[in-house]
């Protein structure tokens, strides 16, 4: 297993429990299904749509959800 895939085992297994034990709204972010790129940091968070505003209007979808 390499870096990676214990990483997302981790992030899997942090929101398996949160989901178990501390049910609230909930949703992932990050590389969906691609591999890193090379980058100065603050376009890398826009590329991958992390920067603070996309967390933010992340937060607002999820509250907003029925």
């Amino acid at each position: 297993m390499n870096d990676r895939e214990r990483t997302e085992l981790s992030e899997t297994a942090r929101a398996e429990f949160l989901a178990q034990h501390h049910p609230v709204p909930m949703t992932l972010m990050g590389m969906d299904g691609c591999f890193g790129r090379s980058g100065k940091p603050d376009d890398l968070y826009a590329h991958f749509q992390l920067t603070a505003a996309d967390i933010a209007a992340a937060g607002v979808r999820l509250l907003s959800r029925p």
